[in-house]
């Protein structure tokens, strides 16, 4: 089966060199049953555990946490433990080298998908399983094929840290959009806080006849001309 069993070391040790930088990112992407290795899988699930609790995540503690538990055998053992960890050069690259390891998850869930199918409709060579099968498959396909990002995923540190910085840029623009793009709508404005991005695509959707087309014609022209209905969140100078 599609395997990256020296990626998936590699991204634990980069879990474990770096916690605060590359656990968040690793856990976005990847869960333990992405890992086909077991003993990955186990630490990886081990490292995520102990990091969200606050606890040590370095070699010894994850081993005794392993020890007390009775799992340390099924991690591979202290010597496969200190390989893992020794596994990864630095961290910069843990997002890429997880998406590797999902991507080789994903093959393996639709190869999967397919052998059940396979052995279902030899076992029932009927048109009724036939369709039920069908449907099954494309089902796990969509599944196995989703977007890489775990429901998109973020580490509550990350996501207040991000919190704080966007309210802080907003305080320090009394609450005008830094940096980016304004709509020249108040409340949308706001949602965005700093503004539209460059690099982003954004959809207006609705049913017919709602304004799709009129609301991004004038956010056009409010961008254009520089103008529109944009105020400050607070009036700073009152209380």
């Amino acid at each position: 089966m599609p395997a990256a069993h020296d990626l998936e070391k590699i991204v634990i040790s980069s879990m474990w060199q770096e916690p605060d930088f590359a656990i968040p990112k690793a856990m976005r992407i990847l869960g333990r049953e992405d890992f086909n290795i077991e003993a990955n899988g186990l630490l990886f699930a081990t490292l995520c555990e102990e990091f969200d609790a606050g606890k040590a995540t370095d070699l010894p503690a994850i081993a005794q946490r392993l020890m007390d538990r009775g799992q340390l055998d099924d991690a591979g053992g202290f010597g496969y433990l200190t390989d893992v960890f020794s596994a990864a050069i630095g961290a910069a690259h843990v997002e890429h080298h997880a998406r590797q390891v999902r991507v080789k998850s994903r093959c393996r869930a639709v190869i999967d998908a397919g052998l059940r199918g396979i052995n279902a409709l030899f076992a029932e060579p009927t048109a009724e399983k036939l369709k039920e099968v069908a449907g099954s498959i494309v089902d796990d396909v969509l599944r196995a094929t989703l977007d890489e990002e775990r429901a998109k995923i973020v580490h509550i540190r990350e996501a207040i840290m991000d919190g704080v910085q966007e309210l802080e840029e907003a305080i320090a623009n009394r609450g005008h959009v830094p940096g980016e793009i304004a709509t020249g709508f108040t409340d949308l404005d706001r949602m965005f806080i700093q503004g539209l991005r460059r690099t982003e695509n954004i959809t207006i959707a609705g049913d017919t006849s709602m304004g799709k087309t009129s609301l991004a014609v004038q956010i056009l022209n409010n961008i254009t001309t520089g103008t529109g209905h944009y105020r400050q969140f607070y009036n700073f100078d009152q209380k």
